[in-house]
């Protein structure tokens, strides 16, 4: 990787390149990002702005010297979203089990609609070596509700170690804890991951980053180990992929994660970024006075940006349960401003 990175280095020169620019495009995986701009500059002449890209990228990833100090950067933010359930209430219908039937307390029905959120985002990033950084991440939203003067509260903290073996191959360790607070329910779920990852290009096809983990989730309701992998791609066709798998422990007596998948496309129409995303989760081992529950969310969205700092997400989610209660369906809406 060295000898690598000094080739980089020296042939970084002042003739104009966009080698790297659809590299930069698409940037949701940084290590990824990094990886296809170093394979594109390699060996070539590239302007002085792509190389102050590539060296204060590399440099948050511990090369170069890294970080002369611990890198903490800050965001506030609002997003005005739909939300089909403000309070953390129950399905405003009946519930029905064989030939039991129960009603809902008035009091508590979900109540739905436009609610607007106040984000405190911060970052902090300290590294350790080539390739060795450790990252810790928090998010904040105040969400209030004018129509039902209602609010809630998310609260997210992720701490992840992320290690280089060699020049293609890392493991990653993250720790996190997430959480939300409405009027009637409170909501917690902190997990611990490990994962391996590969970095490797495959030719007429992009740079990839392929990933094996387990994760151990814990909720009010149980604990459970989740295996997963994944795979990251920006393809020589201007055009960025994902695609993830997992599954789930079976949980005897708690409704839990069976198997999932995920796939996210992004690409450039008319000079804008557009992210499609679709997710399908099967989860089972629910009862409910005795009676089995297993439930099939699926989810779509579609993400661009309407101008600069303002993005907009549009979908749905359908989510089938055995227990007809329960079933949902909805729209996502979500419109957010960042400066």
């Amino acid at each position: 990787m060295r000898k690598f990175l000094t080739t980089a280095t020296v042939t970084i020169l002042v003739t104009a390149t966009h080698a790297s620019a659809n590299c930069l495009v698409f940037s949701q995986n940084e290590r990824l990002t990094n990886y296809c701009i170093l394979s594109k500059v390699d060996g070539k002449r590239v302007d002085a702005q792509t190389a102050n890209v590539v060296i204060q990228r590399l440099q948050r990833e511990g090369y170069f010297g890294g970080l002369n100090s611990t890198q903490f950067v800050t965001q506030v933010f609002p997003t005005f979203t739909y939300s089909n359930n403000i309070n953390g209430g129950n399905l405003d219908k009946k519930l029905k089990l064989g030939n039991l039937e129960f009603d809902g307390e008035p009091e508590l029905v979900a109540k739905e609609g436009v609610v607007g959120s106040l984000n405190f985002a911060a970052s902090n990033r300290t590294t350790i070596g080539e390739g060795r950084y450790i990252d810790v991440n928090a998010a904040l939203s105040y969400s209030y509700s004018p129509e039902h003067s209602l609010s809630y509260t998310n609260t997210n903290i992720r701490l992840c170690s992320k290690n280089k073996l060699n020049k293609d191959t890392h493991i990653d360790v993250c720790a996190s804890t997430t959480s939300q607070n409405k009027d009637i329910t409170r909501d917690q779920t902190d997990s611990l991951s490990a994962s391996w990852g590969k970095m490797l290009y495959i030719d007429d096809f992009g740079f990839n980053e392929a990933k094996l983990g387990i994760t151990r989730v814990s909720t009010q309701d149980f604990e459970q180990s989740q295996f997963h992998v994944s795979v990251d791609t920006i393809h020589d066709s201007n055009l960025f992929s994902s695609l993830s798998i997992k599954y789930g422990e079976p949980i005897e007596g708690s409704l839990a994660l069976n198997y999932g998948f995920g796939l996210g496309l992004s690409g450039v129409i008319k000079n804008r970024k557009v992210t499609l995303n679709l997710n399908y989760e099967y989860s089972d081992g629910g009862r409910l006075l005795g009676v089995e529950r297993d439930d099939k969310v699926t989810t779509v969205s579609l993400s661009t940006q309407l101008r600069k700092g303002t993005s907009i997400t549009l979908g749905y989610k359908a989510s089938n349960s055995s227990i007809d209660y329960f079933d949902q369906y909805y729209p996502i809406i979500s419109l957010t401003q960042e400066w």
